[in-house]
């Protein structure tokens, strides 16, 4: 990233450079646009936030991802 080798960082990239850098998480998530800016995040997990349209999915999306 540094260089500009990677144009978007993934958000585990992005919990690995929160840790790293001894930030907040959630607040590179609503920089690097994975988490509406006026989402509310109060009390809430990172797995909440990852999986938060699971349930949107569809059966046959789900059956292929667990292939």
């Amino acid at each position: 990233m540094e260089r500009d080798a990677v144009k978007e960082a993934s958000p585990r990239a992005l919990h690995t450079l929160a840790a790293v850098y001894e930030v907040d998480y959630i607040d590179l998530m609503r920089r690097a646009a994975y988490i509406p800016a006026d989402a509310p995040v109060t009390g809430a997990t990172i797995a909440n936030i990852a999986f938060r349209g699971a349930s949107q999915l569809s059966e046959s999306s789900v059956d292929a991802s667990s292939a």
